[in-house]
């Protein structure tokens, strides 16, 4: 498969010649918006060749984060106990409150590390001054990555994000900081034999 790049405006476009099942000529334009420059965009392009050859290239969309994760919290539903899908939601609302009018597709690590930032420096929802613990935004990014994970396996993105952020560290006062097994169960963490510190 090849292609080459065009430039429109202040936007590159990687143009990419493939061919239907009847093997019909196409010409596919795909928006490199987060190219600064003609050689991003051409890393770009050769990333895009390279998966669209291997199969696993996955053609962008306007779903927002907000969009995917109410979806997600509904597909679980069923999966989890009513206590369980309470503390997702809860913690859904928080990730959709900083991060969810950005579109999937585009979500960036640095934009999750700030979200978490956010939430430590002003997190509260009942008005009060001051943010949520390091345990509740672990909580938080344990939430993220498994309805991250899930939107791979739907194939609305390509990696998971946010297993690429470094969560903020727990406090630690005589013990280590535990993560509910709950989260870990969901997230295929948990071992029997083990109990999980972090």
């Amino acid at each position: 498969m090849k292609g080459h790049l065009k430039l429109r405006g202040e936007t590159w476009y990687a143009v990419i010649n493939t061919r239907d099942q009847t093997g019909k000529r196409k010409v596919k334009f795909i928006s490199l918006p987060d190219a600064k420059g003609k050689r991003e965009a051409q890393q770009h392009l050769a990333r895009i060749v390279t998966e669209m050859d291997t199969g696993s290239f996955i053609e962008p969309n306007k779903t927002t984060v907000e969009q995917f994760l109410r979806r997600w919290l509904d597909h679980i539903k069923t999966q989890v106990q009513p206590r369980t899908h309470g503390g997702y939601t809860e913690k859904a609302e928080q990730l959709i409150l900083r991060l969810g009018s950005i579109t999937l597709s585009k979500l960036k690590p640095e934009q999750i590390s700030a979200a978490y930032s956010s939430a430590l420096a002003s997190g509260r929802r009942d008005g009060k001054a001051g943010g949520l613990s390091a345990r509740s935004v672990h909580h938080m990014h344990r939430v993220l990555v498994q309805a991250l994970g899930q939107a791979m396996k739907w194939s609305a993105i390509s990696r998971n994000v946010a297993a690429l952020v470094d969560p903020p560290k727990c406090e630690r006062v005589g013990r280590p900081c535990e993560i509910p097994h709950r989260y870990l169960r969901a997230c295929g963490c948990f071992h029997r034999r083990r109990r999980p510190w972090f």
